[in-house]
């Protein structure tokens, strides 16, 4: 994956605001889980992230930190109707 600075993801993020907004709709059950930056894939995992609702374009995360973001995301419960941005 290449990565890009916060300018040219700008218009990727925004279209993700877009979708929040009709995941919104009544009646749905969702949560939404992002990166805050970018993937950083030549980077060795730390074991640690951070959520966030306010992401910073220019973080990078590993792929293995993000992934154990959304493993314990998913075991916890009453996270419904929420966006989290998982940092690093």
């Amino acid at each position: 994956m290449q990565q890009v600075d916060g300018d040219a993801a700008l218009p990727f993020s925004l279209g993700h605001r877009t979708a929040l907004e009709t995941f919104k709709a009544p009646g749905l059950q969702w949560t939404a889980v992002s990166r805050a930056g970018d993937f950083a894939p030549d980077t060795s995992p730390t074991g640690e992230y951070t959520l966030t609702e306010v992401g910073d374009l220019t973080t990078r995360i590993t792929h293995a930190d993000h992934a154990r973001a959304l493993v314990d995301l998913a075991e916890r419960s009453g996270l419904r109707g929420e966006h989290l941005e998982v940092a690093p």
